[in-house]
């Protein structure tokens, strides 16, 4: 078994199994994909890519109740590609409702951190 980081123009080898996870890498330049390799034959893929996720937001509080959250998100919403997927991470009731009120979808995931 060989583990080595695939370079950019071998990531047409993965295609198919990052095409089953929804997942296309070309649009980012700065992912990383890991390799477990059997030969020439991809056995094992870990991928580390940017993601675009929706923090910090923060009202002066003399202004809360005035700003409205949903319009600074449409300010940056509308600069994205169509379809390009953003996260929010809830760390309490609060943005969990504002998040809720942008349309955003409450996914059933953990939050992990890992520190290089």
């Amino acid at each position: 078994m060989n583990y080595a980081l695939l370079q950019p123009e071998e990531w047409p080898q993965a295609k198919f199994i990052l095409d089953s996870f929804g997942q296309n890498f070309q649009q980012y330049g700065a992912a990383l994909i890991a390799a477990c390799k059997d030969g020439k034959r991809i056995v094992g893929l870990h991928c580390l890519h940017p993601v675009l996720h929706g923090e910090p937001v923060w009202i002066e509080e003399s202004y809360r109740g005035r700003v409205n959250f949903l319009r600074m998100r449409d300010v940056l919403t509308s600069s994205l590609k169509a379809g390009t997927e953003y996260y929010v991470f809830a760390p309490d009731r609060k943005i969990s409702l504002m998040a809720g009120a942008a349309g955003m979808k409450r996914l059933d995931w953990e939050i992990w951190k890992g520190i290089a």
